[in-house]
């Protein structure tokens, strides 16, 4: 990577851990920067103290499913 140009920050939310980790690595070999979180409860978390350019969310998360936190993070 150049020095001085910033990596695109992408925040991974899916409950299965082994995906989370697998997108993860993926994304972290391909230069970006990635955050994970295993459901909305996190992923609000991170959103408050994070500087995040991408959301790859699960549809089918267990209680908030991802078409609800989607709505969520688009009225704030």
């Amino acid at each position: 990577m150049v020095t001085g140009i910033k990596k695109h920050h992408i925040l991974v939310v899916d409950d299965d851990y082994e995906i989370r980790e697998l997108l993860k690595n993926f994304l972290n070999k391909h230069d970006f920067k990635t955050t994970v979180a295993k459901n909305g409860t996190e992923m609000f978390s991170l959103l408050e103290n994070k500087d995040i350019d991408l959301i790859v969310l699960d549809l089918m998360l267990p209680g908030d499913n991802g078409l609800v936190l989607t709505k969520k993070v688009r009225e704030n």
